[in-house]
């Protein structure tokens, strides 16, 4: 979920590269319009696009969201994942759920959509499903949690994408705030771990996406 902070990248290069994607469809500009309206976190559309070559690209039919805010990356996967996909939203508020619900039916996805208002992480204890994607967009305390509760539920081949992940630049100065301290830990601990292929992106506000190698 974004920090109500000034992106890492150039704002004259996201600016070009937002141009470039005006032909989104008509409901991702209207969350973005009720995000900005009501302050809500939201990847917004540069990641948003982001996360739906992902899953085009690695075939991807089944998605956990740890974190889904209004839906809004909900429905960049659930676009991308086709009638015979499903995305897991997750998220700890109701009136979140109903809002994505409601963007979800006019965007006539809510049938590749399954709804889970509660902890996400102890949706993923509770899971026996593997997924092809796991995204994770949650308070950033918790990251090093998910990672380790996500990893075992992550089919080989399969993506572990974070947001956040430069945390508004705070990761490259000797910040001591637990968020920060997490954020570097997380980042670390993907990039040399031998069953992960990792790679951190510097879109918005960092995005480290880690693939699950099938060989270890």
């Amino acid at each position: 979920m974004d920090l109500k902070v000034p992106s890492v990248s150039l704002p004259g290069i996201e600016k070009y590269l937002e141009g470039n994607i005006q032909q989104r469809k008509h409901i991702f500009k209207k969350a973005e319009e009720m995000a900005s309206e009501m302050n809500a976190p939201i990847v917004g559309p540069l990641v948003g696009n982001f996360l739906r070559v992902m899953c085009a690209i690695s075939s991807a039919k089944k998605i956990l969201e740890l974190g889904s805010s209004i839906g809004y990356s909900t429905l960049w996967f659930a676009d991308a994942v086709g009638e015979n996909g499903k995305v897991i939203y997750t998220d700890l508020d109701s009136k979140n759920a109903a809002i994505a619900k409601s963007l979800a039916s006019e965007a006539n996805l809510q049938h590749r959509i399954e709804y889970h208002i509660g902890d996400a992480l102890a949706y993923l204890d509770n899971s026996t499903d593997q997924y092809d994607i796991i995204f994770i967009d949650l308070d950033k305390s918790l990251y090093l949690d998910a990672l380790e509760k996500a990893l075992p539920k992550l089919k080989d081949g399969g993506l572990l994408i974070a947001d956040n992940t430069l945390w508004a630049g705070r990761v490259r100065w000797d910040y001591i705030d637990e968020n920060t301290e997490v954020i570097k830990k997380y980042n670390q601990i993907v990039s040399t771990y031998a069953m992960l292929l990792t790679t951190i992106i510097p879109l918005r506000d960092g995005i480290t996406i880690s693939l699950k190698k099938s060989d270890q």
